[in-house]
């Protein structure tokens, strides 16, 4: 987390507010900064805090050179995992889902869940798809990679469109151990309704219950490609990023440390 003692004076001084940092710092949560604008995030299980104890999903839309759009889609784990799973469900639980899946060893792939309590088949990354990072902070995976708006994968029946921008999915989470491949899940979430991934709706926590298990193969593509030739990317570790505070938190700390700078003066 990204320290501002030297912003939060500086923009103190701006507003014309007398403030004293003390030797506390003052932390901003990244997950908290980034989540503005056109990017919308869900934290999971219901409730969790933000200082780390939460699995998050955010996703934006993103424009290509080719003015298509598609989601750009990131996933963090909440605590060390061997693998994280994101599926698209047209249920509340795994049969019928679009998963796609990154581990801590730098491997992204993609699979179709047929049925339930059953291995999902592993599925080649499909045209467009782009992996933009996986790496690791403090034992989480973080995973970057972009969909397209389309894909079609078979389902128990026959093939499913999965239109992310004509229809809503449930949001499905799942993590567990990778032993040479992906093993049982350890934990998993699913979102108690369907959710409109081209409709920004805040960034509180997902209401979520339990679903059915997760176990998934293998395809993969390197970081920065486009192509759906299988390849494994290498796990970089990472510091994490900046953030920067808003003004009314700003506002907010100068105002508890205003008591302080009267004392600082009259002494």
């Amino acid at each position: 987390m990204a320290k501002l003692r030297e912003t939060v004076f500086i923009l103190c001084l701006s507003l014309g507010i007398g403030c004293v940092i003390a030797s506390t710092s003052y932390e901003v949560k990244a997950e908290e900064a980034d989540c503005v604008g056109d990017k919308t995030c869900r934290r999971f299980p219901e409730g969790c805090a933000t200082d780390g104890d939460c699995s998050i999903v955010t996703w934006r839309p993103v424009t290509t050179n080719t003015t298509e759009t598609k989601i750009a889609i990131e996933l963090r784990s909440s605590t060390e995992a061997g693998y994280i799973a994101l599926g698209f469900g047209r249920f509340s639980q795994m049969k019928d889902a679009d998963v796609y899946y990154c581990t801590s060893g730098g491997v992204f792939g993609t699979a179709a869940m047929k049925a339930m309590h059953a291995p999902p088949d592993a599925m080649p990354l499909e045209n467009g798809m782009v992996l933009n990072k996986i790496s690791q902070v403090n034992a989480r995976i973080n995973c970057q990679f972009e969909r397209r708006m389309s894909v079609t994968k078979p389902d128990s029946v026959n093939e499913y469109d999965y239109d992310i921008s004509k229809e809503t999915f449930h949001i499905l989470v799942a993590d567990g151990p990778f032993q040479d491949a992906l093993q049982y899940h350890d934990w998993r979430e699913v979102t108690d309704t369907k959710v409109n991934f081209t409709s920004k709706f805040g960034t509180q926590p997902a209401s979520t219950t339990s679903t059915a298990g997760l176990s998934v193969s293998q395809s993969t593509v390197t970081a920065g490609s486009q192509t759906n030739s299988p390849v494994t990317t290498k796990s970089m570790p990472e510091t994490t990023s900046s953030a920067m505070s808003s003004i009314p938190e700003i506002r907010a700390l100068c105002s508890l440390l205003l008591p302080t700078v009267s004392l600082f003066w009259m002494r």
